[in-house]
C-alpha cells in the first residue's frame, strides 16, 4: 500500500537527518561513528563520507564481517556480502590515509 501512496519523510526522520546533517559539517572533536547492520551494500555512500570525516569509524553488525572477510578473515556462515570485498578494501584503505 505504500507505494501506492504518497509519503515523506516523518518528523522523527527530519530531526535525525537534520541532526546528523549538522554533526558531519562541524563536528566536535573526537568524532567516534559506529555503524552497524547486515548490509553493507546499503551503507556504501555513508560509509565512504563517515571513513573522512570521523576520527574514529567503528563498523559492527552483520556489515562488519563484510570487512573480516575482505582482510581474509574467516567468517564461517555468519552474513556477510563478499561480492563487495573490494569496496571494504577500498574504505579499509581511505581510513588508513586517513590516519
Amino acid at each position: 500500500v505504500a507505494h501506492l501512496l504518497p509519503s515523506a519523510a516523518g518528523r522523527n526522520m527530519e530531526a535525525e537527518l537534520t541532526a546528523l546533517s549538522q554533526a558531519l559539517s562541524a563536528p566536535e572533536r573526537p568524532l567516534v561513528a559506529i555503524v552497524g547492520g547486515a548490509k553493507i551494500s546499503s551503507k556504501l555512500d555513508l560509509l565512504g563520507n563517515l571513513v573522512e570525516k570521523a576520527d574514529c569509524l567503528v563498523i559492527g553488525g552483520g556489515m562488519a564481517n563484510t570487512f573480516l572477510a575482505a582482510q581474509g578473515k574467516a567468517v564461517g556462515k555468519s552474513l556477510c556480502e563478499h561480492e563487495l570485498g573490494d569496496t571494504a578494501r577500498e574504505i579499509l584503505a581511505k581510513a588508513e590515509k586517513a590516519g
